[in-house]
């Protein structure tokens, strides 16, 4: 393989992963599920160029994800139902799964999941007011859901 064919592939990978981490719509914006993206999806995206079908599942998953956090936001769904529902979003998606395991490794998956939902919370804007509301409502179903305080949050 010439050298330019070379740069064509590693650009088409590297294009996949990008396209892969801006999708997810990481709490902690694009940088952040760019880093966390390419330590899981480097492996999975070997030797092949981007998957549009991935794209597409993925923009899927965030306009029900986004939806989701607006339902919690606005106090429509708890902590415990809008963490079920993530976990269903993201069972096949193992690249997801070892990003938001990289920021709270030591957590089990139902908290570990529980703190992601919190994590989309942050990255909502909303009034310092209401912000503090929803996270003080967040909290105390954390806590209440698993017996123990939420961890530090990461955004």
């Amino acid at each position: 393989m010439s050298l330019p064919s070379q740069n064509r592939v590693l650009v088409a990978i590297g294009g996949g992963v990008f396209v892969f981490a801006l999708l997810c719509s990481y709490p902690g914006g694009v940088g952040a599920a760019y880093r966390d993206a390419t330590r899981g999806a480097e492996a999975e995206t070997a030797g092949k160029g981007p998957d549009p079908a991935l794209a597409s599942t993925l923009a899927d998953r965030i306009m029900v994800k986004d939806a989701l956090i607006q339902d919690l936001v606005g106090g429509r769904a708890s902590l415990a139902e809008v963490t079920d529902r993530f976990q269903e979003l993201n069972e096949g998606m193992p690249a997801c799964m070892v990003a938001i395991r990289s920021r709270h490794p030591d957590l089990p998956d139902d908290q570990l999941m529980a703190v992601n939902v919190i994590e989309y919370v942050a990255v909502v804007e909303l009034p310092d007011a209401q912000k503090k509301a929803v996270f003080d409502r967040l909290f105390d179903e954390f806590e209440n859901l698993f017996g123990c305080p939420c961890p530090k949050i990461v955004i």
